[in-house]
């Protein structure tokens, strides 16, 4: 919309195009010609007067006005060229904070990871230990079923049975 509203030319624009047309209108009917030996000032009609000041002085307004609309479009240039940069650097800073942002979850995940890991070796580790426990419990247990069987299969009391004291008897 601002692009539009640039390149729209102004009023003003309008009546300088108007003044250079009917400057080169009255050159033409004038039949004179630009030759490059003469000063700009001795531009004549056939007759002198008034007339050749006021297309002179509708030149330099020309001129004038040329140069200000080169010094507003320069300035516009510069004026959207320092916006572009300033979005740019702008974008480049959200970048920035994104991959940040994206950096600190990333590591924030292999932290959890990392925990969830040690969480599950402790409890894998606890299971074992349960189980190895239960398994030298029930060791213990047969072997203590075990040695009052063979007491009395041997008809001995438990304490100092003699079968199982010396297993080469």
């Amino acid at each position: 919309m601002e692009i539009e509203r640039n390149l729209a030319a102004p009023p003003f624009v309008h009546c300088c195009c108007r003044a250079l047309l009917l400057v080169l209108l009255t050159l033409v009917a004038c039949g004179t010609f630009y030759e490059p030996s003469h000063h700009p000032t001795s531009i004549s009609c056939g007759y002198s007067g008034t007339s050749d000041q006021a297309i002179l002085a509708a030149a330099q307004t020309q001129e004038q006005n040329n140069a200000e609309y080169q010094a507003v479009a320069t300035a516009e240039m510069v004026r959207a060229n320092a916006q572009a940069t300033l979005n740019s650097a702008n974008a480049t800073l959200r970048a920035a904070q994104t991959q940040e942002q994206n950096n600190a979850n990333v590591i924030a995940a292999q932290v959890a990871a990392t925990a969830e890991f040690n969480r599950a070796n402790a409890q894998a580790t606890l299971v074992a230990a349960g189980a190895t426990q239960s398994a030298a419990l029930t060791q213990d247990a047969l072997r203590q079923t075990q040695h009052t069987t063979i007491c009395k299969v041997h008809r001995q009391p438990d304490t100092g049975c003699a079968s199982h004291a010396d297993p080469a008897k």
